[in-house]
């Protein structure tokens, strides 16, 4: 397999099928992509792009990024997907935070659409770039009756072996988006991971919602199924909040098998779709759902089961599952066919110490249950090895509480520009920043370091807090955010809850006061959906977003403060 193999023969009567706003779906077949994308190389060619140099992608339709992104392979530079202005919030934030990510990046090519030329432009310049924009030719259809047999200039010269083919960009969710330097081989065995990881066949079919410029968007759910020439169904983010039975209906109604998406997916389509909108549909073909990027939450797996279960659909389909863009994608998940495993747990949760397991139990047993349980990640995929180590980097035994490190073919090569080099990725071993443990051969991810707050020995984990929090009078896990650090030598965890003011104030600050203890401020405020900051994948963006709710530039109403206590709870 090469990441380009598929341009020369590409199969025929299948292809990605892109959801229209009118309700529709624009039918566009392997061969005219594969055309497009070798016009795309020739138009690089033409512009006199150099090996190894990096073309960055401002393309907002999945057809015309699959040209852009093969087209650059096949030319044989160095892929760069970034947010369109949606993905980074539209406003007048967002040329300059494109000319961070070109500067970073070293961008060298900008292929755009045409409406956002003038703004990778102006970006540009700002970034003191000399960059050539190019705006893609027409959109790859279902025939292409004027071009030309192919030609010498066609035969794709992709990177390959230890050569930069990708530079992908982290989440951002503790500041600035960070450049990730992929190699083809790293390309390579995260993709071929993945399929043997499905069992992707011919037949299957991904639907996704995900943006393509992010890594489980990207590679998860459009680069894997295209080396498989299997069929895609892609949607946007936005058509999926605004119409979520829609992405479901793409397997009770067109026979999608395959997906992958953050926990937040799962819960707002349990949350906003009643059993009457299935009627007729069949979710029994359904063999993978990923579930991913965030923590896993046993609630939203039992509340999505108790819903579609009646119309086919098994629990077993989760496949937990942890990665990140360091590691070009995944590092574990969940086999097929077994069902989620949950865990809970006794005590604190300390890094070195062991854990003390008290329950454990098959996802899909409960439909009551609350989300004071871990959900494993599954063992580690092809290619891939994982420990769990101390802050020395030395391997802990299983259920003791360390760092998540990874190492093998997927790792990527470092990070990328001015970010790089980095002791993240010493001796070939990725340390991740995120907290876990091993249990019975998988991983129990309990989140990232940096979003946590040592506390007498132990740590508070941001995604913990906000598990335990959901729920409270009705709270669903979406509007509640938060955020965990110090302010001077004082630690605080703050509340961001996109409710009005309730009742259930009281009770945050309750669970937070308990969790924290003597000596950590609490604070709760009630603030407007703008407020939350969120990343290119959905995430927070926690640490930036503290800094604001530190200093009292967020807004919001602050409702509970615990260095206030004569206020009280309100």
């Amino acid at each position: 397999m090469s990441l380009t193999g598929w341009l020369t023969e590409p199969r025929t009567g299948h292809g990605i099928r892109v959801a229209t706003d009118d309700a529709g779906w624009a039918r566009h077949d392997f061969p005219a992509l594969a055309a497009a994308a070798l016009d795309v190389a020739g138009l690089l060619r033409g512009t006199g792009l150099r090996r190894g140099e990096v073309v960055s992608l401002l393309l907002v339709s999945p057809e015309t990024f699959l040209a852009g992104f093969f087209g650059v392979l096949a030319a044989g530079g160095v892929v760069n997907p970034v947010p369109p202005p949606a993905g980074l919030g539209a406003g007048a934030a967002y040329p300059g935070q494109l000319t961070h990510l070109m500067r970073v990046a070293g961008t060298r090519t900008v292929l755009v659409d045409p409406h956002l030329a003038g703004t990778a432009r102006g970006a540009a310049a700002a970034a003191g770039l000399a960059v050539t924009v190019l705006t893609v030719p027409g959109d790859p259809g279902t025939d292409r009756p004027g071009r030309p047999g192919a030609t010498a200039a066609d035969h794709p010269t992709p990177p390959a072996g230890d050569e930069v083919a990708l530079v992908q960009f982290t989440s951002g969710s503790s500041g600035h988006p960070r450049a990730v330097a992929i190699r083809a081989d790293n390309l390579l065995a995260n993709i071929t991971a993945i399929r043997r990881w499905l069992d992707m066949g011919a037949a299957d079919v991904t639907a996704t919602w995900l943006p393509t410029y992010h890594d489980m968007g990207l590679i998860g759910c459009t680069l894997a199924p295209v080396l498989n020439q299997s069929d895609i169904l892609a949607m946007r983010p936005d058509q999926f909040i605004r119409s979520p039975r829609r992405w479901l209906s793409c397997f009770g109604e067109q026979g999608a098998t395959l997906t992958a998406a953050p926990t937040f997916g799962y819960a707002y389509a349990a949350r906003r779709i009643g059993p009457d909108e299935l009627a007729g549909m069949d979710f029994s073909g359904w063999r993978a759902a990923i579930v991913g990027a965030e923590r896993v939450s046993r609630g939203t797996l039992e509340s999505f089961s108790a819903l579609l279960g009646p119309y086919g659909f098994r629990t077993r389909a989760f496949l937990p599952a942890y990665g990140l863009a360091e590691n070009t994608l995944v590092a574990t998940g969940l086999h097929l066919a077994p069902p989620p495993v949950a865990l809970r747990v006794a005590g604190e949760l300390r890094p070195g110490e062991p854990v003390e397991v008290t329950a454990v139990e098959e996802v899909g047993t409960d439909p009551s249950a609350d989300d004071d349980w871990l959900v494993g990640c599954g063992g580690a995929r092809d290619g891939v090895a994982v420990s769990v180590v101390d802050d020395e980097g030395r391997p802990l035994p299983p259920d003791v509480v360390g760092e998540i490190a990874l190492t093998g073919r997927s790792v990527a090569a470092g990070y990328h520009g001015p970010d790089a080099p980095d002791a993240t990725f010493a001796g070939g071993r990725l340390r991740t920043g995120d907290h876990g443990f091993l249990h019975d051969g998988q991983l129990f991810v309990l989140g990232r370091a940096g979003d946590s707050l040592k506390v007498r020995g132990r740590n508070l984990y941001a995604e913990d807090l906000e598990a335990r929090l959901a729920g409270v009078d009705g709270l669903s896990p979406e509007r509640v955010v938060v955020l965990a650090g110090s302010a001077g030598h004082t630690p605080v965890l703050h509340a961001l809850i996109r409710q009005r003011p309730g009742p259930w104030a009281a009770e945050v600050a309750r669970i937070l006061g308990r969790e924290g203890g003597p000596g950590v401020r609490i604070r709760v405020l009630s603030v407007p959906a703008p407020a939350v900051a969120r990343t290119t994948s959905g995430k927070p963006r926690r640490r930036p977003m503290f800094r604001a709710a530190t200093d009292g530039s967020l807004p919001g109403e602050v409702l509970y403060d615990s260095a206030e206590p004569a206020a009280g709870p309100r």
